[in-house]
């Protein structure tokens, strides 16, 4: 059976590496986007909401 984890490897990046930085990767992109997401939505709540429906009001 084949180890995951060699010990005298030399500057080849294992396939157990690169599962684990792809894993790293997707959780940091998935927290990136989650807080992004919410940043802009408060920012539409707080700001651009207002701003259209005084608008909307004006028009009437």
């Amino acid at each position: 059976m084949r180890k995951l984890f060699l010990k005298n490897k030399k500057g080849f990046i294992t396939v157990t590496e690169i599962v684990i930085l792809t894993v790293i990767v997707g959780i940091l992109a998935i927290v990136i986007l989650n807080s992004t997401t919410k940043t802009m939505q408060n920012n539409f709540e707080e700001h651009i909401k207002p701003e259209i429906q005084r608008d909307l009001w004006a028009n009437q």
